[in-house]
């Protein structure tokens, strides 16, 4: 999860994971410690204090275009990249957040009039517009090449996010949470 967002909960997937849902990262710190959660799923940059926590993923970051409405070469080039119209996955009406963090290394100022909170929605319009679509990586990779977009580096230095599953010591034991652990680390394997 994203630590700007606050998505809405999703309804158990499974029958063998009743009652679990999806909550913004907001208060998990809160929320873990008095039961309310088992475990959270988020970018942690501080510490996380007498909770465990472990290394689910890095979150890295791309652009995609389509190649019929922007003429740019692959890696895209620097001038290409800002000069061009600009579509953002955002949870708010700024950048907020992550998009910070991915754009603090630009050269630039980056102007998004176009923004998203949802990655196919960015793809779908990168398809049919001249615009640069500047998301998560695995998001692009899997899903460009459906709306006939090329994925391209982006064109300056881009941190890595940690992305942790933070758990109570109370919880270090129970084979319920450490299954649920392992769950949600073969999920991005």
């Amino acid at each position: 999860m994203l630590p700007t967002t606050e998505p809405k909960p999703i309804p158990p997937q499974y029958p063998s994971t009743p009652g679990s849902t999806s909550n913004g990262w907001y208060g998990y710190w809160g929320q873990v410690n008095d039961a309310k959660i088992d475990l959270a799923i988020a970018h942690v940059s501080e510490d996380t204090g007498r909770l465990r926590r472990e290394m689910l993923y890095c979150e890295q970051f791309v652009c995609c275009f389509h190649p019929s409405q922007l003429a740019y070469a692959t890696p895209i080039a620097s001038e290409d990249y800002f000069s061009s119209v600009h579509g953002l996955v955002s949870d708010s009406e700024n950048l907020p957040g992550f998009l910070e963090h991915l754009l603090r290394h630009a050269p630039m100022q980056l102007e998004a009039p176009h923004l998203s909170h949802n990655g196919i929605t960015l793809l779908a319009m990168a398809s049919r517009a001249p615009l640069i679509a500047s998301l998560q990586a695995g998001v692009a990779r899997r899903y460009a090449a459906a709306f006939g977009l090329v994925v391209s580096d982006l064109p300056f230095e881009v941190d890595e996010l940690q992305i942790d599953v933070i758990w109570h010591p109370r919880s270090e034991n129970d084979p319920g949470i450490s299954w649920l652990r392992r769950l949600c680390q073969s999920c991005v394997d």
